[in-house]
């Protein structure tokens, strides 16, 4: 069994979230590629990102009730298997329809470790150790985030799309073997099917009564909402409205990201020495602020690429504190159904980012204000949703 606490741990549990960034951000550069491979337009292989990011909402949905249902190793082993099939499939795909179904596939086999690798973390760990668990993986997710986006560009021209894929597949394999060689399962399988199903039917209902769970998860949503306006739309902006050339913008994503690992991993050291709510509230707050000086820089027409660069990396480092504090504290007093809990959460905030990165290619309209603007209102809502649906007592803590 890998020890909770080592670095092992923490590199395989973090490497199980950090599949989510993988499969969308290595894949994003290649679109041109893919589009000009089966000849369709930029609306065809755009649907293969959308597809992708309604599995990943949907399979965290299905796949959290289960972990908790029949434990978290079968259904690891299960996912791996099917995010290796399913990248395979992407590699031979003979059409874009064909792409875009083994696309949704393999946001499903992601929404398992997503699901599973949280669960892990709670099972393992109390309260103040899941927080820092879970903020020491997001260090692996964010430089997981760093690269892939740089890496897939330059890999897909020299090498074709498909290496990508093959990338994937082989990620998935060699996650498969660690599993089966070193992960014991975490969770005791329950008695019965009935006893199991009534118990994650309990347990939902438990968790959208919890307003300590739904304003941590509502924060999260807001949180995400933001970001995916930006990753909608920023390339636009950068690109066409303020001319930085195309082969840059992915160490746009490389700041963002890599300032989210150093906030992840400050907000891990510091778990134990201060009160998790109020850095929590502290970064909800932050995230805030800056995104209303971005919206302010473009609505008086002085933002410039420097500029917004600093801010975007600001925000990453923020969101580094707010995702690591806000998913410990809305798994914190359910560890039962901890699987479930992480399930709700990814559903929700990838059903919310979706459906905000829509919004946001609806709403540019070449210029930066369109962008920054929708970013900041959404940011106001990570504190102020914390604010308004936490209980009165947690709130004023």
């Amino acid at each position: 069994m890998l020890r909770p606490n080592s670095l092992t741990f923490i590199l395989f549990v973090g490497g199980l979230l950090a599949f989510g960034p993988l499969t969308l951000e290595m894949y994003v550069p290649t679109l041109p590629l893919v589009s000009a491979a089966f000849g369709v337009g930029p609306g065809a292989t755009q649907l293969t990102v959308s597809v992708y990011l309604a599995g990943f909402a949907i399979g965290q949905l299905v796949s959290g009730p289960l972990v908790d249902v029949f434990g978290r190793r079968p259904l690891l082993l299960g996912g791996m298997v099917l995010l290796a099939g399913a990248s395979a499939v992407c590699i031979v795909a003979p059409s874009i329809e064909t792409l875009t179904l083994a696309r949704f596939v393999q946001a499903l086999a992601v929404s398992v470790g997503q699901v599973a690798g949280r669960a892990v973390i709670r099972d393992t760990h109390d309260p103040v150790g899941t927080a820092r668990m879970l903020a020491f993986t997001m260090v692996v997710i964010g430089l997981t985030s760093a690269i892939t986006p740089v890496a897939g560009g330059f890999l897909a021209v020299w090498l074709g799309w498909e290496i990508v894929f093959a990338v994937h597949a082989a990620m998935a394999l060699i996650f498969f073997v660690l599993i089966w060689r070193r992960f014991v399962e975490t969770v005791p399988v329950r008695e019965t099917l009935a006893r199991q199903v009534a118990v994650t039917r309990r347990g939902i209902a438990r968790l959208v009564a919890d307003r300590t769970f739904l304003s941590y998860t509502a924060s999260i949503c807001f949180m995400f909402g933001s970001i995916f306006t930006f990753i909608s739309a920023g390339a636009f902006m950068f690109v066409d409205v303020l001319g930085m050339a195309p082969a840059h913008f992915g160490f746009v994503f490389t700041a963002i990201s890599g300032m989210l690992a150093i906030g992840s991993f400050l907000a891990g050291s510091l778990a134990r020495r201060f009160n998790r709510r109020r850095m929590f509230f502290a970064a909800a707050v932050a995230v805030a602020i800056i995104n209303v000086a971005m919206a302010v820089l473009g609505w008086s027409g002085a933002a410039t690429i420097p500029l917004l660069i600093v801010l975007l990396g600001a925000i990453g480092f923020a969101m580094g504190f707010v995702v690591a504090l806000a998913m410990a504290g809305a798994l914190e007093p359910h560890p039962q159904v901890a699987g479930t809990a992480s399930a709700l959460i990814g559903f929700s905030q990838g059903t919310f980012a979706a459906a905000m990165s829509a919004v946001a290619g609806l709403l540019f309209d070449g210029t930066v204000l369109s962008v920054v603007l929708p970013m900041a209102v959404l940011a106001l809502g990570v504190p102020l949703s914390f604010v308004l649906l936490a209980p009165r007592r947690m709130a004023a803590d």
